[in-house]
């Protein structure tokens, strides 16, 4: 049996929300690891207190845990705003279960007032069957200002993103959210589920989290539609107040997670 110890970093995978996508077969490994006892040789890598709690929960107390905060990219704070007279919104993820790109776009089909708001979907296809589905469900409504872009490079998602108004994020469970990390520093406000760690968006000028559980996508949709542009300078303004304060608050919590980290 091997001495070595394990370094496991579940990544968000072991979010509530995202071990009920085939919830058997995950139940059935996590099951046959704890009778194993591989496990106990696994030193955990958390990216924050909430997925530190969760771990603990399902491997006890004991588990050794190491909270290190992921360190988002910081490209440079937009310079152009996007013409307000018409919105664009940005999804920027792969078509899979996890992500909850069916259920957004269900949500948004909803709402006719969003038939001739923009949104553009960038991402690979993560699973064939799902995003079949996805696109299934967008061949319904060819009428709405909805495409789907594919998987493009990390330049060309840039471009993109600086072109739109908000980042739309309608994830079933994120232990971090790159992208929505890197869209807030980029000075793009956010909409996204509550099942992140980016909470009290509304409260920070930052955008808004809403619970798809009860179903007030539309409420918080409302708000966004009935803003005037100079609400949204406003946002753009909170981003940028904040952005310096946000990326030494990373750099310093990354820099004592490795120096005085106690033995």
């Amino acid at each position: 049996r091997a001495k070595n110890r394990v370094i496991l970093a579940p990544r968000g995978m072991l979010h509530p929300e995202a071990l009920k996508i085939k919830s058997w077969k995950k139940k059935l490994f996590l099951k046959a690891m704890l009778i194993t006892g591989f496990f106990k040789r696994v030193n955990w890598h958390a990216t924050g207190e909430e997925e530190e709690r969760i771990i603990h929960y399902h491997f006890g107390e004991s588990a050794m845990v190491k909270v290190v905060p992921n360190v988002p990219t910081f490209h440079p704070f937009r310079e152009v705003i996007p013409h307000w007279s018409t919105l664009q919104f940005i999804m920027i993820s792969r078509l899979s279960e996890e992500k909850g790109v069916l259920e957004g776009l269900t949500s948004w089909f909803k709402i006719q007032e969003l038939k001739s708001v923009h949104l553009k979907i960038i991402g690979p296809k993560g699973n064939p069957t799902y995003a079949n589905e996805v696109l299934a469900l967008m061949a319904i409504y060819p009428d709405w200002k909805v495409e789907y872009l594919g998987a493009l490079s990390p330049n060309d998602c840039l471009h993109h993103l600086n072109q739109s108004h908000f980042l739309f994020s309608p994830t079933r469970g994120e232990n971090y959210g790159h992208a929505i990390a890197e869209a807030l520093f980029m000075g793009v406000p956010v909409l996204i589920t509550d099942t992140t760690p980016w909470k009290n968006l509304e409260e920070k000028g930052w955008g808004w989290e809403y619970d798809s559980k009860k179903e007030n996508f539309q409420e918080v949709m409302l708000k966004i539609l009935s803003m005037t542009s100079a609400d949204y300078r406003r946002q753009v303004d909170h981003l940028r107040a904040n952005r310096s304060i946000e990326q030494a608050r990373w750099k310093n919590g990354l820099l004592q997670s490795f120096l005085f980290e106690k033995h």
